[in-house]
């Protein structure tokens, strides 16, 4: 697919960040970004999201970047 879920839950404090209140970590590995925008986009996409919002994430917390992956 476009697009790999993991999510992981965090077991331990975070060194630095003791107070962000984080209990997840979600890791969304793309492989064709501007595919996966459109979904997002799609009405479809846009239902997700608020879902996700009204039920499971608070949007003041969440934190989201874009990453490249460096070969070994």
């Amino acid at each position: 697919g476009i697009a790999s879920y993991r999510t992981h839950r965090i077991t331990g404090p975070l060194n630095g960040a003791e107070d962000a209140g984080w209990s997840y970590i979600e890791r969304i590995e793309v492989s064709d970004v501007e595919q996966y925008q459109r979904d997002l986009a799609s009405p479809a996409g846009q239902e997700l999201m608020r879902q996700l919002y009204d039920n499971y994430l608070d949007r003041s917390k969440n934190i989201f970047f874009w990453s490249e992956e460096i070969p070994d």
